[in-house]
């Protein structure tokens, strides 16, 4: 069994699983490095499916980390239900599961939020296809953007 990887060598995808989430593991970073949370980047098993976090942590987290699901599950302080919730994308890792899944293996709890996110909002955009179109646009200035810090100063 090769060795754990830190976080940089597990984004950049050295040990990238046979299938699965290949795309997100080879061009997102955490860390110091910023994480791309775009459609393109998070292609999961069926096409145009966001990555759930879930699959990630359970197809290759832990097996890098040789831990088991109850050893994990043990680990985190949560029942191995509840692990395989998130496993089956019934569940989302939260911000609490995110500290812990940090604490366990040290990849930073914003990167598994923002994988969430990208895929939550994956499936809001497809849920509501026919809703958004109907929907007034209202637009803030770019000064009042910026102010918010909604875009870059640039």
């Amino acid at each position: 069994m090769m060795p754990a990887p830190n976080t940089a060598a597990f984004i950049g995808g050295v040990a990238a699983p046979d299938q699965g989430c290949r795309d997100m593991l080879t061009r997102c970073h955490a860390g110091g490095y910023s994480v791309m949370v775009t459609s393109t980047v998070h292609r999961a098993f069926e096409p145009g499916k966001l990555c759930h976090p879930g699959r990630l942590l359970g197809e290759f987290v832990l097996p890098q980390l040789g831990l088991s699901v109850s050893q994990a599950a043990r680990d985190l302080g949560v029942s191995r239900q509840t692990l395989h919730r998130i496993f089956d994308e019934s569940a989302a890792v939260t911000p609490v599961m995110a500290m812990r899944l940090e604490a366990l293996c040290g990849i930073p709890a914003m990167f598994w939020l923002r994988l969430q996110c990208a895929h939550d909002l994956g499936d809001a955009r497809t849920s509501l296809t026919d809703v958004l179109p109907l929907i007034p646009k209202y637009r803030l200035s770019r000064m009042a953007m910026r102010q918010l810090g909604a875009i870059d100063g640039h």
